[in-house]
C-alpha cells in the first residue's frame, strides 16, 4: 500500500485523475475517465481497469440515479472497458505470491518500481485507448425501468404468481441502503411499488420487496436468511466475518424453498467482474455463486422471456426453476 500512496496516486493525480484508493475519475471535455485499481482477495497481484461514459454520467440504465463522481469502472459495460495488461502474457501486475504474509515482503524498491510499470502501461496502453474516438456509453437500455417492470408483473401473473401491488411507493428501508449502498433504478422501481410477488402453485418460490426487506415474510424466512444460516453454522470469528463479508455485497433478491434452498442476489461488489449481475447459489455452498444476468434490467427482461415460454431461453437460463410452476 506504501508503494499505491507514494508512487501510483501521485501519479495518478498528476495525470488529471481525483478520487481515492481504489476508484479514480477525470473528466475532459465530454468524456468521464474512470479507473480501478483492485487487488486479488488472495493477495500477491493487482489489476488495473479503465472505463468511459459521458461527463454527464449515465443518462439511462439501472446506475442513472448515481452523481458523476459515483460512477466507477463497475458501472459501465464491458465494451466501455479496457484492463490495462503488464505483458503480453499476463493480465496482472504481481507483486508476490498468493496468500503472503510478512515473511514475503521485499525492499519498498521493489514494490515501487511495480507501481511505477502500472503507470508506464497507463501511458503507453491506457492513454491512447482513453483518447480513442468511440461511441460514448450512456448506461441506456432500449426501453424504460417501468416497461420492464410491468412486462415482468404481467407475464408471471399469466404463469400462476400471486402479485400484490403497494398502493404508494414503499421505499427500501434505510437500514438496508445504508449497508449496500447505490441500487439500481429498475430494482427499485419493482420493490418499492409490489408488495409481494410469490409463486402461486407452491408459494416455493418468491421475489423480494422492500416490504419483504423491512419485516419478515413470514414466521420462517427473513430476507437474509442464508446469512443467518451461515453466521449460525460458523465456528470460528474468521468465518462470521468472511460470511458477513459476502452479504455485505451480495443484496438477495429472490429466495426459493422449493427443494434444496436457493437464491439471487445483485452483486455489489466494486471489485468483482460480477458487480451489477444477478447471481445465484444453491445449498450446500451459498458463497459459490453462479452468473445468470449480466444486469437487473437484462435479468428482468430473461424473467419475462421464461414466464412467457420461451424454451430456448428457459434451456439456457439457470431461473427457470424458480419461475415456472412445479410439474407434478
Amino acid at each position: 500500500m506504501l508503494a499505491f500512496d507514494g508512487v501510483t496516486i501521485p501519479g495518478l493525480h498528476q495525470r488529471g485523475f481525483d478520487g481515492t484508493f481504489p476508484h479514480f475519475r477525470r473528466k475532459r471535455g465530454d468524456r468521464l475517465d474512470v479507473l480501478r485499481v483492485a487487488i486479488d482477495d488472495a493477495g500477491g497481484s493487482f489489476v488495473v481497469d479503465l472505463g468511459q461514459a459521458g461527463a454527464d454520467g449515465l443518462a439511462q440504465g439501472d446506475w442513472t440515479s448515481l452523481a458523476v463522481d459515483e460512477i466507477t469502472v463497475a458501472h459501465l459495460d464491458s465494451a466501455a472497458r479496457y484492463r490495462l495488461h503488464p505483458g503480453f502474457f499476463s493480465r496482472s501486475f504481481k507483486f508476490g505470491p498468493h496468500y503472503y504474509h510478512l515473511s514475503h515482503l521485499f525492499p519498498a524498491e521493489f514494490y515501487e518500481r511495480i507501481a511505477r510499470k502500472a503507470l508506464a502501461r497507463l501511458d503507453k496502453k491506457g492513454e491512447p485507448w482513453f483518447a480513442a474516438p468511440r461511441t460514448l456509453p450512456s448506461g441506456a437500455p432500449s426501453r424504460s425501468a417501468g416497461v420492464v417492470v410491468t412486462e415482468m408483473l404481467d407475464a408471471l401473473g399469466a404463469c400462476g404468481w400471486t402479485i400484490e401491488r403497494e398502493p404508494t411507493r414503499r421505499p427500501m428501508p434505510a437500514a438496508l441502503l445504508a449497508r449496500y449502498g447505490a441500487i439500481p433504478d429498475v430494482l427499485r422501481a419493482f420493490t418499492e411499488t409490489v408488495r409481494t410477488c410469490v409463486r402461486g402453485d407452491d408459494e416455493g418460490a418468491w421475489l423480494l420487496t422492500a416490504h419483504d426487506y423491512a419485516a419478515e415474510r413470514g414466521p420462517s424466512f427473513h430476507w437474509d436468511e442464508w446469512e443467518r444460516m451461515g453466521l449460525e453454522a460458523s465456528t470460528t470469528a474468521d468465518r462470521r466475518r468472511e460470511v458477513r463479508k459476502f452479504w455485505n455485497v451480495h443484496l438477495p433478491i429472490l429466495q426459493s424453498v422449493s427443494g434444496d434452498y436457493a437464491y439471487l442476489a445483485l452483486c455489489l461488489d466494486k471489485g468483482s467482474d460480477s458487480f451489477g449481475a444477478i447471481v445465484r447459489g444453491d445449498a450446500l455452498d451459498f458463497e459459490g455463486t453462479l452468473r445468470v444476468a449480466p444486469s437487473v434490467h437484462a435479468f428482468f427482461e430473461l424473467v419475462t422471456a421464461v414466464a412467457k415460454g420461451d424454451a430456448e431461453r428457459a434451456a439456457q437460463a439457470d431461473i427457470a426453476d424458480f419461475i415456472l410452476p412445479i410439474l407434478d
